[in-house]
């Protein structure tokens, strides 16, 4: 059986682009563990992540993205 190759990327916090992938194109960072698809609603192209990493810390991280999880833990 043929094997099927996604674009990827092994650099962490990487994310792909429009320019990267084309509408229903799957692409993946294999450090982070998340998948990324191309949608086109209305004609406007846009990337959707899927399997945003969860933050598990003692105190709240910077930096973060909208959509992102964060559980905070009491050592």
């Amino acid at each position: 059986m043929p094997q099927v190759l996604h674009k990827r990327t092994s650099t962490p916090g990487a994310v792909a682009t429009t320019s990267q992938l084309v509408a229903g194109e799957l692409g993946m960072n294999t450090v982070d563990g998340t998948l990324f698809i191309e949608r086109n609603p209305g004609g406007t192209p846009e990337i959707v992540v899927v399997g945003r990493p969860i933050t598990i810390s003692s105190s709240a991280p910077s930096g973060g993205q909208n959509g992102d999880i964060w559980i905070q833990y009491t050592p």
